[in-house]
């Protein structure tokens, strides 16, 4: 009880007295939502060694004139507000709201709007670490329908990016004709499918970008499942010693989890492959199904559902 009054004590403070000497020691944890990146920007910061900048990419967060040119960008596109997040220049109670570190020395940003980007970023910020999370897409699906339900209405109700995505020039030069159709399909189909087809655009329409070396992927399950060696060659990607009290975070729901569900959703219940059963319709696994073979999901599952490792 004491240390959670000490950390929640700490994190209100350090949310508005910092110092950010990060220059350009960034990592990124990109990934759609409701695939981990919370539970695992947690895993990565359990020593509390980062700036934690909680996705500063929120429309909802952004103050005037803030705003953001494209969400698909090119190699030789501009975008100030990305090129402020990346150097730690953006603040203010929604970016802050989780960070506990004083001096801060190293950067992590949390975000989920990021992964049609990640070429650009890459690209302007070669030494940028970044860090993807890939989950079932289905999963993702039954855990947004999920939370859903039990919302109240509350802000945390969250709506897929999908008809703001299908209007970005970019993102639709990568697309068949028909591709594009079926995914413009889904839009009002609930959010279920919404949300399938809003992964298939930033899971694997992404994947067409020019490839990412030097990159990082997670997969959920793997996490969950192959906990301790995932958990140690992350923290070797991104620079921070292993200790065996990191497990105690992986156990840890994180705090989307808390506030959002009343099921420990990023822990480790549901990750086989049918565990979704319950949470979609017939229908929506249906559809769902026609939406990944269309965008070749086998890039990253195989037909059991088992991560692609390459």
């Amino acid at each position: 009880m004491g240390s959670n009054i000490k950390m929640n004590i700490r994190r209100d403070l350090a949310r508005w007295f910092y110092v950010d000497l990060a220059g350009g020691n960034t990592t990124l944890i990109a990934g759609s939502g409701r695939s981990g990146t919370s539970w695992l920007a947690n895993i990565c910061n359990y020593r509390n060694d980062f700036r934690y900048m909680f996705e500063p990419l929120n429309p909802a967060s952004f103050r005037e004139p803030q705003h953001i040119e494209s969400w698909c960008l090119s190699k030789e596109a501009q975008s100030p507000m990305v090129e402020r997040m990346l150097t730690g220049e953006l603040d203010g109670d929604w970016v802050d709201s989780r960070n506990r570190r004083f001096i801060a020395r190293r950067r992590l940003i949390k975000e989920i709007r990021s992964n049609l980007m990640l070429t650009w970023m890459q690209s302007r910020f070669p030494k940028l670490k970044i860090v993807t999370i890939v989950r079932n897409p289905l999963m993702v699906a039954a855990s947004r329908a999920r939370l859903n339900r039990l919302s109240d209405g509350s802000e945390w109700v969250w709506k897929p990016s999908l008809e703001r995505l299908l209007k970005e020039p970019n993102l639709i030069a990568m697309l068949s004709t028909s591709e594009l159709a079926l995914l413009k399909k889904q839009i009002g189909c609930g959010i279920a499918l919404e949300t399938i087809a809003d992964w298939c655009i930033n899971n694997l329409v992404a994947l067409r970008l020019s490839p990412l070396d030097g990159t990082h992927r997670v997969y959920y399950e793997a996490l969950s499942d192959h906990t301790e060696a995932t958990v140690k060659a992350l923290l070797e990607f991104i620079g921070v010693p292993y200790e065996a009290s990191v497990l105690d975070m992986v156990a840890r729901p994180s705090e989307t989890s808390r506030h959002q569900s009343a099921t420990n959703d990023d822990l480790h219940d549901g990750v086989a492959a049918e565990a979704w059963i319950s949470d979609l319709t017939e229908r929506e696994v249906e559809v769902g199904l026609e939406l990944l073979d269309t965008f070749n999901v086998r890039q990253l599952y195989t037909p059991e559902w088992g991560p692609v490792h390459e």
